[in-house]
């Protein structure tokens, strides 16, 4: 190859600087910069790095020298920069002075970040203290993972490369467009040849921090560093910023907090909404219920002073803060508009919707559409009431602890029923870090959802319809719940799943037999009718009688004489729970128009997947010798199914990836069959 045509020979870009061909983009970008006035393995630069020969960013090798990945560059990439600084001697001594200095954090800082799990978390201990807020934080999932380099690799960012190499989305870049921005709003204001934005950096940061899995505290100082290093390089001001809670200042993050309730644990009574920044100053405050003096706060001691955390709480985000956020997105706007999502064959066409539609407080609006032209000129519909389904359910965040955190989610019914599945149509209402299981905390991890569904349903809120360019006043209605049996058991607050009137939707009473090794209920007079001492006197009764089936009314009326009782030749008496099938009235008994019965939605998958449909594909992909017996696939194509496993998509983004059922059946769980 000749180096005075850069046109012969293979490579990724030609330097003019030292008159080389550099054979990788990420070489290219970061030693031979050619926004920079000289590349780092220029003579003249080597010069300018000082008598000591102390390299300069990305210049930890000679010129011609290639450096070779070892364990200690994972090490190093992991570590603080201290750490890297102990590392390697040829650093700078203002370098070392500087990390050696004691940093405190600010009380800005410490307002502006989602705190130390460390300093208010009760519960399991994690290595990250940011767990909970990050997992708040809407972020994409990143395909090109960063290299493990030294921890100096990171601070130079070619703007060219920066976007491939955090894998982030167009959406979340929106804000941080170049268009129209000042100088200030880049990381080098007073170097126009540097188009490097400080919110592209602080992505950037914040998904490095979240894969080397650093501590708020290591991630701060690792940041002075980089910030100091480039003051030191440049000689010039830099806006590169400093802290976790500049990053999150800079990209608009929300605190957590910020939407945290917070009640009693002895009483279980919720405390009045308070800001983060007001909590000093109630930080002696105690519950208000009489005879209770348990307090709200609870404080410790950091490095930063004095840090007020409340003692128990849960995080409820908002059904309207989840329904702007998707109109706001665009896609949601015009899936939502289309003729087709609402289908007639599917629960838009079902006696519960027609049941909801048709009661007074709703008044037929529910099903009301018009016929309108969206703003590309075709044909859409205009649906001012919408209904939601929500989800509840328990998932591992800890690994020694298999229920650590409850989680109430929601998706839209008016969207086509092929992308309801899909994350974009589900979205994240609250986070509940204690069992809401235990004693009263059934009637008040709900009550924040229910009292905004009664105002959605009633007063309704403005939202802007980007798709069909139109702002108008919107109603929204809960219209079902989807969870297995124990989450359904806990929002309906319905008896468990070993209990003898373990059927919420019948009068029906199960039966224990002493032969079988299970302390599970099981429900016989299928083929013969037997004994219901509860409700029919000890009379014999078949499954199939419809004396036993509930409705709404009925459901409703077992839990009242639950919880309030009833008179009876003058005396107040209560049903037991354990007779009733259910613990009092459920939280959604609030919302008039919510059937308590037929509202929560069938949970199939026990028997569905987990029991049919695995016996089934148990069947066909069960080993055999010489022949395939009849319904049993092939080893031929066994084998065209392995090949095709990668190419197959899912409908649904919740859930497990897709693994080859023919080599890995073996390993599925209920995850991998329900997705």
């Amino acid at each position: 190859m000749s180096k005075d045509n850069p046109g012969l020979g293979k490579g990724f870009g030609w330097c003019f600087k030292c008159r080389t061909m550099v054979t990788t983009k990420h070489e290219f970008y970061t030693r031979h910069n050619p926004d920079r006035p000289l590349c780092t393995v220029h003579p003249d630069n080597l010069a300018l790095r000082g008598s000591n020969g102390s390299p300069g960013i990305h210049d930890t090798e000679l010129p011609g020298q290639s450096h070779v990945a070892t364990d200690s560059d994972d090490e190093e990439a992991l570590g603080p920069l201290a750490e890297a600084d102990a590392a390697r001697d040829d650093d700078t001594s203002a370098v070392r002075n500087f990390l050696k200095r004691p940093h405190s954090a600010t009380v800005d800082e410490e307002e502006d970040s989602p705190g130390d799990v460390r300093n208010h978390w009760n519960g399991p201990q994690v290595e990250d203290p940011t767990i909970l807020a990050e997992i708040l934080q809407d972020t994409v999932d990143d395909e090109d993972p960063l290299p493990n380099d030294a921890p100096d690799s990171a601070l130079h960012f070619p703007e060219e490369d920066i976007l491939d190499r955090c894998g982030v989305d167009d959406d979340l870049f929106a804000s941080a467009s170049p268009a129209g921005s000042s100088r200030d709003d880049y990381v080098f204001p007073q170097n126009i040849a540097s188009n490097l934005l400080v919110k592209e950096v602080a992505i950037y940061e914040l998904r490095t921090k979240l894969e080397m899995k650093l501590t708020d505290a290591a991630f701060n100082e690792i940041l002075r560093g980089k910030k100091f290093i480039l003051n030191e390089q440049h000689g010039e001001p830099n806006n590169y910023p400093e802290s976790l809670a500049a990053c999150r200042k800079i990209l608009g993050i929300e605190d957590v907090w910020e939407y945290s309730v917070h009640y009693c644990p002895n009483c279980y009574a919720m405390y009045s909404k308070l800001q983060r920044k007001d909590w000093r100053h109630h930080k002696n405050e105690t519950c208000s219920t009489p005879g209770c003096d348990e307090r709200r706060f609870e404080c410790r001691k950091t490095n930063a002073g004095e840090s007020v955390y409340p003692r128990k709480y849960f995080i409820y985000f908002g059904v309207e803060k989840a329904i702007l956020s998707s109109y706001a997105e665009g896609q949601f706007p015009a899936v939502r508009a289309m003729p087709n999502a609402r289908a007639k064959d599917d629960i838009w066409n079902g006696e519960l919707i027609k049941r909801m539609n048709a009661q007074e407080n709703l008044g037929g609006e529910l099903l009301q559409e018009e016929d309108v032209i969206a703003a590309d000129g075709s044909p859409a519909k205009l649906r001012k009431c919408g209904l939601l389904d929500v989800g509840f359910d328990g998932a591992q965040i800890w690994n020694h602890k298999q229920y650590s955190m409850g989680f109430l989610v929601m998706r839209y019914w008016d969207v086509p029923f092929e992308i309801r599945g899909k994350a974009a149509f589900t979205m994240l209402l609250g986070l509940y870090p204690e069992d809401v299981k235990q004693g009263k905390m059934q009637d008040i991890f709900m009550a924040p959802f229910v009292e905004e569904m009664l105002k959605l349903g009633t007063e309704g809120m403005w939202v802007y319809d980007s798709y069909l360019q139109k702002r108008y006043e919107s109603k929204w209605f809960l219209g079902t719940v989807s969870a297995d049996t124990p989450a359904r058991n806990t929002i309906g607050k319905f008896s468990g799943v070993s209990g003898y009137r373990a059927d919420y939707r019948s009068l029906f009473e199960g039966a224990k037999f002493s032969n079988i090794n299970s302390e599970g209920t099981y429900f016989t007079g299928y083929v013969s009718p037997v004994k219901q001492r509860m409700f029919f006197g000890d009379r014999a009764v078949s499954a199939y009688d419809t004396r036993l089936i509930l409705n709404h009314a009925l459901s409703l009326d077992l839990a009242r004489r639950v919880q309030d009782g009833e008179v009876i030749n003058g005396t107040l008496q209560k049903l037991p729970a354990n007779v009733a099938g259910r613990h009092g009235i459920p939280p959604l008994a609030s919302l008039s128009y919510f059937d308590l019965h037929f509202g929560y939605l069938l949970p199939w998958i026990h028997a569905g997947p987990w029991g049919i449909l695995k016996n089934f594909w148990k069947h066909l992909l069960r080993d055999y010798t010489g022949q395939a017996p009849a319904l049993v696939i092939s080893k031929a194509g066994r084998k065209q199914m392995s090949e095709r496993a990668k190419y197959l998509v899912l409908t649904s983004d919740m859930g497990r990836p897709y693994t080859d059922i023919v080599k890995y059946k073996g390993t599925w769980v209920m995850e991998n069959w329900l997705h």
